[in-house]
């Protein structure tokens, strides 16, 4: 049985075994909501072991092992989850990828690249709702003076992860917008005020396409120049389309980067930038949100101050040398 503590306050029990090579049966006790559940199982999958690398000691603690965590639950949950052959073989799969990826003469580091869209305007989030019946008489509920177009509008974070302490503050932050979420003014006054590993990329499309992969990987090996004598960097990535094509390949065994991809739907169980990142990077600018509306004597937040918080943000939860001890690839 592997057990991993935490100082948590809550329990979260986990026990799953796969029955030869068919199918696994998955059975835990939670006070946490089935959602929670699932996030926490995902995130903790990379520790199982106190943080065991990729390869057969995890394979073989994912195949017959035991997750728990210990304190007094307050309210209880009962789960039985059938994990089917394509579950355990995606699993398998990306777990003997990642091994062999890992081969060679080289000491492997290996780096996560994950997109998340980020909003320019959290105006719109939920919150206390006031019914008219509750307002005086002749009062009407005030909304907040913000167009459809703002509440929609979004740009893309690439983040980039590694569980070297040393090496995580090196990798490239990326900003990916297109020309009508950032203006020319609006990118002048944010490359004055950016932090050396932020980039901003005003592209047609705020979305990743292979030209822009590529520009991502000759990137990141740039910024780990100092490394690629030693290391043999891995870049683990989900299969979305624009990750896929003849020319990343060629581009990627040019640049001497290996590339080990997370099935299809699992992200959640197998991406690090998805189980250990980007709740915690959203929680943390949802806060830094309401400080400035506080702070702003209008209570509105320009696009500009906006990002300049954001790259505030990304140094904190992104980029401090100790920002993901507990991964461990």
């Amino acid at each position: 049985m592997t057990r991993l503590d935490t100082t948590s306050s809550e329990r979260f029990s986990f026990s799953c075994a796969v029955l030869g090579t068919s199918f696994g049966v998955g059975f835990w006790t939670s006070n946490w909501p089935p959602a929670k559940v699932i996030h926490r199982f995902g995130a903790n999958f990379w520790s199982l072991g106190e943080g065991q690398k990729l390869g057969p000691e995890i394979a073989t603690t994912c195949n017959s092992g035991n997750l728990t965590f210990q304190n007094t639950p307050s309210k209880t949950y009962h789960y039985t989850v059938v994990f089917g052959p394509l579950f355990c073989c995606k699993v398998r799969s990306f777990l003997q990828w990642a091994k062999a990826a890992r081969t060679g003469p080289k000491k492997p580091l290996v780096v996560n690249m994950g997109e998340t869209c980020m909003k320019l305007n959290h105006g719109r989030n939920r919150g206390l709702m006031i019914s008219k019946q509750t307002l005086p008489p002749g009062k009407k509920r005030k909304k907040e003076q913000i167009s459809s177009g703002e509440a929609k509008c979004c740009v893309s974070f690439l983040a980039f992860l590694t569980h070297d302490s040393t090496v995580q503050p090196k990798l490239p932050q990326i900003v990916l917008s297109n020309k009508k979420a950032i203006s020319l003014g609006m990118l002048h006054t944010l490359l004055a005020g950016k932090p050396h590993n932020i980039r901003i990329w005003r592209e047609n499309s705020g979305w990743t396409n292979h030209q822009v992969f590529r520009r991502l990987m000759s990137l990141l090996m740039q910024c780990l120049a100092e490394y690629v004598s030693t290391h043999q960097v891995i870049l683990v990535v989900d299969v979305a389309k624009a990750h896929f094509h003849s020319t990343i390949f060629a581009h990627a065994n040019k640049l001497g980067l290996r590339l080990v991809y997370v099935p299809a739907k699992l992200t959640w169980l197998l991406q690090p930038a998805d189980t250990h990142c980007f709740s915690r990077f959203k929680a943390q600018l949802r806060k830094r949100w309401l400080q400035l509306r506080v702070a702003s004597e209008d209570g509105k937040v320009s696009p500009t101050q906006w990002l300049l918080a954001v790259f505030e943000v990304v140094q904190k939860v992104l980029c401090a040398s100790n920002g993901f001890l507990l991964l461990r690839l």
